[in-house]
């Protein structure tokens, strides 16, 4: 996951220019908010690597990664997943994530990525760390490579 997360992150910071860079960071658990972190947020974090035998010395790799998107709870239930204005909700801002990084093979040293796609969209949730309400809603990114042991 080392050589993969770093290059989810430079992509999201790229395509999503409205969030703050450091806002898109690694994350060690789904649901972890970062102190001095603004909203919306994108936590990256690593999910289960499948390993496959396959003939002649070759495995295929599946490894999942997973994007906690997180919008603060604006005047409304509506208004925080569908957004208001020109604020984008959290329904919004998981889209742009999926645009981002649906389909999109990272060149990787040592690595040739096959396939990238969404493999689940959990429902949002209400989380209620110390400084304040958030809405999150998580999605999970399968990689697929084959590589030679």
């Amino acid at each position: 996951m080392n050589y993969l997360i770093p290059k989810i992150r430079a992509r999201l910071q790229a395509q999503l220019a409205y969030i703050r860079p450091t806002d898109i960071s690694p994350s060690p658990h789904e649901d972890f908010v970062p102190n001095g972190a603004m909203f919306p947020l994108v936590g990256i974090k690593d999910g289960p690597v499948d390993v496959d035998r396959l003939m002649g010395g070759v495995s295929e790799c599946q490894a999942e990664v997973l994007c906690s998107v997180m919008t603060q709870i604006q005047s409304g239930p509506e208004a925080t997943l569908m957004g208001v204005g020109d604020r984008k909700g959290l329904f919004e801002v998981c889209a742009d994530v999926r645009t981002a990084l649906q389909d999109w093979l990272p060149e990787i040293t040592d690595r040739l990525i096959i396939d990238a796609f969404v493999v689940r969209i959990a429902p949002s949730r209400l989380l209620m760390p110390g400084n304040g309400i958030i809405q999150a809603r998580t999605l999970t990114f399968r990689y697929l490579w084959e590589e030679n042991i």
